[in-house]
């Protein structure tokens, strides 16, 4: 076979979507886009959803994996300065191109710290493995992987769990600047309340794992340079 044909039945297996925060990421991601199967780099999430509609007309295969990237504190999922719930718009614009085999990234830095916000995208998305950072994105890094079905879990944890001094937004804070700074700090109920417990808790009852990550950036690249589908 000509290797101009292999190109000319390109067939993406993976799509990375990068959200803009600030100026600090924009070089990268403008850069990466180019040796990806990619949307943005844009700070609008409107924007996104629109360029995801355009990618699905071109595209509707099923992909392997999809990846949102951000600049990221540990704060959400996706870092932006658009409205937040619009994060949960653009996953209802990625579903034609979701399946069960999916696997579906974020890759925004410390995104997976608390457990909570993963749990419930994976709700969201009607149980579908979600996967998220546990501290700064690199190749190799450990991603918390948590899959959830029982719609309302999430809620009913919390119901359970004693109240804290500080309460659970605090609590979320507290175990992320933990996280973030690295300094061998003891992370437990006295230190982190809620959030420790909730973290606790989804793991013993099999919802979420610390594991490797389900798709990496090379795989992509590979995927996009030489139309390698494995």
């Amino acid at each position: 076979m000509n290797i101009l044909d292999i190109f000319k039945k390109r067939k993406p297996t993976h799509l990375i979507i990068y959200v803009l925060y600030n100026n600090e990421e924009s070089f990268l991601y403008n850069l990466l886009s180019r040796l990806t199967y990619s949307i943005g780099p844009y700070s609008s999430i409107d924007k996104c959803i629109e360029d995801v509609k355009k990618f699905i007309k071109k595209y509707p295969d099923k992909l392997k994996q999809i990846n949102i990237t951000s600049f990221g504190t540990g704060k959400f999922l996706v870092q932006t300065t658009d409205d937040k719930l619009k994060v949960y718009k653009l996953m209802d614009a990625l579903k034609p191109i979701i399946n069960n085999e999916t696997k579906f990234m974020f890759t925004t830095c410390f995104s997976g710290v608390v457990h909570r916000r993963v749990v419930e995208m994976s709700e969201y998305m009607d149980g579908m493995e979600i996967a998220a950072m546990e501290k700064s994105y690199s190749l190799n890094g450990k991603m918390t992987i948590c899959k959830c079905k029982e719609k309302g879990y999430s809620e009913n944890i919390i119901s359970k769990i004693p109240k804290s001094k500080n309460g659970i937004v605090r609590d979320e804070k507290q175990i992320i600047e933990i996280i973030r700074r690295d300094e061998g700090e003891e992370i437990n109920w006295d230190t982190c309340g809620v959030a420790y417990e909730y973290n606790k808790i989804t793991v013993e009852e099999g919802i979420c794992r610390s594991d490797k990550q389900p798709y990496t950036l090379l795989k992509s690249i590979r995927n996009y340079l030489f139309n390698i589908q494995k």
